[in-house]
């Protein structure tokens, strides 16, 4: 019955591959048995624990083993499938009798989701689902959040970075449930290792190259977010639309200028060379090739770049 359920669960999720099944087991030993990896053997590792020789004389001791990994395995998965796929309609729905804090959980979900780097931090936020409330369990996404982009993308550092520490916290959290414990350790590690002060001196520095950041689109669709959630709106170009595209970062000053034009007026080499790939000049639209090199504001409305954003989908 419970590999029915995780494969049926799975497959409804669309998580149905072999690297999501081993992924799953991994995530559930690491939270609930060893957090070290040096000493995770795969199956070898979870035969060994349940190894019938070992157990001859109380083979009611092995039953008992063999049931607690199962009942926590099915749990695992149904946090598992939420974590990874939360804008499903079923995913949290525990928490269906608080709508708003609901909506707000899948949407920093899949905030998380958005910048890709979310494995290492597996093993901790399935823990905080399995035992947390769902406040903590918005806090802790949150900070996850804070911790992916600002050490994965901002801070472009390897993808294993931080991983002990996190499974570590995770394990120690599904042993004990001390979430104030837990957070705390949470941002710590976020300011161990990219402080406050290193995340706005990022943005203050000159010459950075923008253009080429992997975390462009996700940093450029969270602020179309925050843009359309002020003004009470719908993001109107769906995020799985947006990542496949090509053409959706602008330049406002374009990468080349018209030799004697609008933008030649109006910038020496050196000024364009130092602004055209700052975080400044770069937004989303939903095709770019129709924009050019074009004056950004021009005496015909339709030649000009400003009224073509204004009546952009986003």
């Amino acid at each position: 019955d419970t590999w029915q359920n995780i494969y049926e669960s799975l497959m409804a999720a669309g998580l149905a591959s072999r690297n999501n099944e081993d992924q799953l087991l991994r995530v559930h030993w690491f939270m609930t048995y060893d957090p070290y990896t040096r000493n995770w053997q795969r199956s070898l590792s979870i035969k060994n624990r349940f190894d019938i020789r070992q157990h001859r004389t109380d083979l009611s001791k092995l039953l008992t083993k063999v049931q607690d990994y199962l009942v926590g395995l099915r749990a695992t998965c149904s946090a598992y499938c939420d974590i990874l796929r939360p804008g499903r309609h079923n995913a949290f729905a525990d928490l269906h009798h608080d709508r708003l804090l609901r909506q707000k959980i899948q949407q920093t979900g899949k905030r998380l989701g958005r910048i890709g780097s979310i494995a290492n931090l597996l093993p901790l936020l399935t823990a905080v689902r399995l035992t947390a409330s769902g406040q903590e369990m918005l806090r802790a996404l949150e900070l996850c959040e804070r911790f992916a982009f600002r050490v994965y993308r901002l801070g472009n550092r390897r993808g294993n970075t931080g991983q002990s520490r996190l499974y570590r916290v995770g394990y120690d959290h599904f042993q004990n449930g001390a979430f104030e414990q837990t957070e705390n350790h949470l941002r710590w590690l976020v300011h161990h290792y990219f402080s406050d002060t290193r995340f706005e001196r990022s943005f203050s520095e000159d010459d950075n190259n923008w253009y080429g950041w992997s975390g462009l689109k996700y940093f450029l669709y969270e602020y179309e977010q925050y843009k359309a959630d002020q003004r009470g709106i719908m993001v109107r170009m769906p995020w799985e639309v947006l990542v496949m595209k090509k053409d959706t970062i602008e330049h406002i000053l374009p990468q080349t200028m018209d030799r004697g034009g609008y933008w030649q007026a109006r910038f020496t080499t050196e000024a364009h060379r130092h602004w055209v790939h700052d975080i400044g000049n770069l937004t989303l639209t939903y095709d770019n090739s129709s924009l050019s090199n074009r004056p950004f504001k021009s005496i015909l409305p339709q030649d000009g770049k400003k009224d073509m954003y204004a009546k952009s989908t986003l």
